[in-house]
């Protein structure tokens, strides 16, 4: 079927009337999503009764395949070219070695809290000098610690308080390395930020073995909110469900929409613009917000598909932020207290649908969105796997990826 899939894109892009450059792509996204509700949204419906995995993969195959034949994506295909010749290395024992090839989890130990915190501060200093986003009074740092993103704030702006939120270390997160003379403008939560009651007017809780605790700060109270909350391991101590990504993601996305002042700024971690639920989530933050942007780090996780989405302006008092908001409680209780047992589960494509409907993201201005906020992240990133292997020796022509 995904052949079938690719050779309809194209042919909706090789059809198109000759024009400019400019119109050209913006005819080929329309010929894209008229494709996409014509010809293929009815076998979407028909796959309604199919797991969850096999939606995702479908659907996730379908905007991957619309992304690497429409004519402004050539920097996406040619990533996707390099990721193959890079698994194939690694497939063939040629060794593909580098720092960054871990998973979304760190090499823990391998760094101090120090050196961590320095590589952060430096990584989003650099990221800063881009656009210059940081300005603030009053920020929530939330996935704190060790405190390079906090440390880089407070030195910005010397008269800047915060609030930073981190898992303790004894269940699995980072060290505090902030300097001792800024910590008295920073309160800083050690807790377990997927435990607070992110429902807190919703009543039908069952009963944990860990109580939740409240939300430690005052609703809409903070002009810049940072989102870099992750797990060191692939299977955290705090929460060993296979779920637990999903769930910190949620988590930390309706902490930030919480705290988040009226016009104010949000930067959250995420990784592969063109997986389903990030471009979901790309497409709702573009919806709540004046302005979004995306911005990879070209210090660290160079090789890796993370990079940060930057939603500027949020509309708080807006129907879309409050139907995100509620939809994102939805999903967040679901994997708290969902299931037989009232122990969690996973959330199923129709629900996560609630954050952007898939047409949404299928359509002439999602994918429009999509294009435009992935280029420079798969830029970087395929110039440093590029690097990485024409220092191994391999001789690649870019002209022919």
């Amino acid at each position: 079927m995904i052949d079938g899939l690719r050779s309809g894109f194209r042919h909706a892009l090789t059809d198109s009337t000759p024009g400019t450059p400019d119109n050209r792509a913006d005819k080929g996204i329309l010929e894209l999503s008229c494709l996409y509700r014509r010809e293929y949204l009815p076998i979407v419906m028909s796959y309604s009764q199919t797991s969850d995995d096999h939606t995702t993969s479908y659907k996730g195959s379908w905007l991957k395949e619309a992304l690497k034949v429409h004519p402004d994506c050539q920097t996406f295909r040619q990533l996707c070219t390099v990721i193959e010749i890079q698994r194939r290395s690694i497939a063939s024992n040629i060794p593909a070695n580098t720092e960054e090839q871990a998973d979304a989890g760190d090499c823990v130990g391998q760094v101090t809290n120090e050196e961590r915190a320095l590589k952060l501060r430096l990584s989003l200093e650099d990221m800063n000098s881009i656009i210059n986003f940081i300005h603030t009074h009053r920020f929530l740092d939330i996935g704190c610690c060790p405190g390079g993103y906090s440390t880089l704030v407070m030195n910005l702006f010397a008269n800047a308080t915060g609030m930073g939120i981190s898992l303790p270390e004894s269940d699995g997160g980072h060290g505090l390395a902030i300097p001792e003379a800024l910590l008295p403008r920073l309160n800083l939560q050690l807790d377990d930020l997927t435990m607070f009651d992110l429902t807190p007017d919703w009543s039908d809780k069952p009963p944990l073995s860990t109580p939740l605790k409240p939300i430690p700060f005052d609703r809409n109270t903070f002009d810049f909110v940072i989102c870099d909350a992750h797990y060191r391991q692939p299977q955290p101590v705090n929460d060993p469900r296979p779920w637990n990504s999903t769930r910190l993601l949620i988590s930390q996305l309706l902490l930030a929409l919480y705290g988040i002042h009226p016009g104010g700024r949000i930067f959250l971690t995420l990784r592969n613009v063109e997986n389903p639920l990030t471009a979901q989530i790309l497409v709702a933050l573009n919806q709540i917000s004046t302005g979004i942007h995306t911005l990879k780090s070209r210090t660290i996780h160079r090789h890796r598909p993370n990079f940060y989405a930057l939603a500027t302006g949020i509309q708080t008092n807006s129907s879309q932020y409050t139907s995100l908001v509620h939809s994102l409680k939805k999903l967040w209780w679901t994997m708290t207290f969902g299931g037989e047992g009232g122990q969690g589960r996973d959330v199923t494509w129709t629900e996560k649908e609630m954050i952007a409907p898939w047409d949404d993201v299928m359509s002439e201005a999602g994918l429009a969105l999509i294009i435009r906020l992935g280029n420079p992240v798969w830029g970087i990133q395929f110039n440093a796997l590029l690097r990485t292997l024409q220092a191994q020796g391999m001789e690649i022509d870019i002209d022919q990826l």
